[in-house]
């Protein structure tokens, strides 16, 4: 799951973003990589136990946008790659990587860290959701339902019920079934 959820982010990325160069998981070499440069880290996954049995996880992520330092603009160029990371992000379909709930946490300046002297960066922090595990429960689908209108419910009017099919038949048609007295 978090094997599909970074490429998917790095995909997404390397996609939606034209002059991106380089993309990945972690700066591997010390300044050698082509820019402008994405690298994506897990920092931090935090999760608790559901009441169906699951773990719903929290994956806090580090998105470096690094930009080459020739320019007078590189600083506002890794800003702009930063921005649009964070919009680009901010719009991507996560459920098609089973997450939700994306929360860009902060967009700042990383202008220090050893790894990309040479080099502009800014950095976004994020997080977004996602299920480890099974349900433990095992759903029954129910093939009927059993409508009263109030206030005839309860069990001395279940004589004035009515009784619908949920069966598949039922759910593909597109005919609706009005509720009367």
């Amino acid at each position: 799951m978090i094997q599909k959820l970074h490429d998917f982010i790095i995909n997404t990325l390397s996609e939606k973003i034209e002059p991106v160069q380089s993309a990945d998981y972690y700066c591997t070499e010390k300044g050698q990589f082509a820019t402008p440069a994405l690298y994506l880290e897990l920092t931090e996954l935090h999760s608790k136990k559901k009441s169906d049995g699951s773990l719903g996880c929290t994956a806090h992520f580090q998105l470096d946008c690094i930009v080459a330092n020739k320019s007078n603009t590189a600083h506002i160029d890794a800003q702009h790659l930063a921005l649009e990371s964070a919009y680009q992000l901010s719009h991507a379909e996560f459920y098609k990587a089973e997450a939700k709930n994306l929360h860009i946490r902060t967009i700042r300046s990383n202008d220090f860290s050893p790894d990309y002297e040479g080099a502009k960066a800014w950095t976004v922090e994020f997080s977004a959701e996602f299920t480890w595990g099974e349900s433990s429960f095992n759903f029954v689908k129910p093939d009927k339902a059993f409508v009263g209108i109030a206030p005839k419910t309860g069990p001395k009017h279940i004589d004035d019920y009515r009784e619908y099919d949920l069966g598949q038949s039922n759910r593909d048609s597109t005919q609706t079934t009005e509720l009367s007295n």
